[in-house]
């Protein structure tokens, strides 16, 4: 689930690092990302539940003994958790991970903390694809309120979203904040969880997540991972000037399919009647002081979606662990989009094929 003003070519590098584990990828397109006028005249910045269960409903159809793994980034994360958290113990994802997460949308939250000169560029690129795109559709819709044009009006990301909830289908503020907030259910999530947040992001700035760190102290099984450096979705690797992997991508694929490994989870998904060889039991994902440590067993054939099939056979069993510290300094660099760095992975830590 893509960014704010996401597309599909965001997710190339992702999509070339899950394939090699044996994933099938969808990327699931928000109203008014697909480079075409809308429809109707309604869209949503942080998404909608309910456009997500239809994309879950065809995926499954399509591959409906696959194992489903939601990975957000940014406003993608939103619409990922919310989701998960009105669906409880119905969630449809096996595991959830969520990569610079802004936490909670509400007034006085994510959108009042970006740093002022992103915070106006990314007000020009929303008014140019969602309003700008749509200009004679939302100017000929009857009954929106605020207008099209006191939408164009607003002076910041906070107030544009102020003045969207009639677009986005909402009779109030207070309703659009009620239906859409990521924190609202938040407690009802019981899929496994990962989040990765960087101390140097400008746009979901570090406040955010001192703010909701009450989120992680339940008995549910979550994961915060801060680190100093990454800056926004970033999280590059290598000294090469085209950024050719990310630490984050890494770290999420490793957590699901630490997940899919486990034995009880092995079990639920087994189908009924087929005898399946006993797997020998792995430590599941834990957590210890200042480190975060992830049991990567044998590639499992997980997700969904996509055209291209890939054949469990294809894939050579590997195990080997994944440890990184969240407290340390990173000792290599890497400048990735605007000037955050990346931090990386100690020399024994994940190993590349």
């Amino acid at each position: 689930m893509h960014t704010l003003t996401g597309v599909a070519d965001d997710f190339v590098m992702l999509a070339r690092a899950a394939t090699r584990r044996g994933f099938r990828i969808v990327v699931m397109l928000r109203r008014g990302h697909l480079g075409r006028p809308l429809r109707t005249p309604r869209f949503n910045l942080l998404g909608c539940v309910d456009d997500l269960r239809v994309h879950l409903d065809g995926i499954q159809a399509e591959f409906p003994n696959a194992p489903l793994f939601g990975y957000g980034e940014s406003a993608g994360t939103g619409l990922a958790v919310r989701y998960s958290g009105e669906s409880g113990k119905k969630n449809r994802f096996a595991a959830v991970a969520c990569v610079c997460p802004g936490y909670d949308t509400t007034e006085g939250g994510a959108f009042s903390r970006f740093e002022p000169l992103l915070d106006k560029h990314l007000l020009l690129s929303v008014k140019n694809m969602f309003l700008r795109a749509n200009e004679r559709l939302l100017m000929s819709a009857s009954g929106l309120t605020p207008s099209y044009v006191e939408c164009m009006a607003a002076p910041d990301m906070a107030e544009l979203q102020r003045r969207l909830f009639g677009i986005e289908g909402y009779p109030s503020l207070e309703a659009y904040h009620s239906a859409t907030n990521p924190m609202g259910p938040v407690e009802g999530i019981a899929a496994p969880l990962l989040v990765i947040n960087s101390d140097d992001d400008p746009i979901c700035a570090p406040s955010n997540v001192d703010d909701n760190l009450h989120a992680f102290d339940v008995t549910a099984p979550r994961a915060l991972v801060r680190t100093p450096v990454g800056t926004h979705c970033c999280f590059y690797e290598g000294k090469t000037i085209t950024p050719r992997s990310s630490w984050a991508h890494d770290a999420c694929l490793d957590f699901f399919v630490a997940v899919c490994d486990e034995p009880r989870y092995e079990r639920r998904r087994r189908p009924k009647g087929k005898r399946v060889s006993k797997r020998p039991r792995r430590k599941p994902m834990g957590v210890d002081n200042n480190a975060v440590e992830l049991k990567k067993p044998a590639p499992t054939l997980v997700g969904a979606g996509g055209n291209e099939r890939i054949k469990a056979g294809d894939i050579k069993p590997v195990a080997r662990s994944v440890r990184f510290s969240v407290d340390a300094e990173p000792k290599r660099r890497n400048r990735g989009r605007g000037s955050g760095h990346s931090p990386s992975m100690p020399k024994d830590g994940m190993d590349r094929r």
